[in-house]
């Protein structure tokens, strides 16, 4: 699953969190590509294009990420 530059290009909640703490780590996130486990990383990029583009529940396969689409409706239902 390809994501365009101009999002690659945008900060995760968590690494915008690390950087305003160490400014050097967003000058070495920015210069070296990233050489450890990506699971988690994947993982929620699929969870948050889910709610991005609406992603009907019955057409998620996965259970998890069923789940975690229809709390993330509830929750955000609850909110508005």
């Amino acid at each position: 699953m390809e994501r365009s530059e101009e999002v690659q290009a945008k900060l995760s909640a968590s690494k915008l969190e690390a950087s305003s703490l160490c400014p050097a780590f967003f000058q070495a996130s920015k210069k070296f590509t990233w050489n450890g486990d990506r699971d988690s990383a994947t993982e929620g990029t699929i969870r948050h294009e889910n709610e991005e583009n609406q992603v009907p529940l019955e057409d998620i396969d996965d259970d998890e990420r069923r789940k975690c689409a229809y709390r993330s409706r509830i929750a955000l239902a609850e909110c508005r």
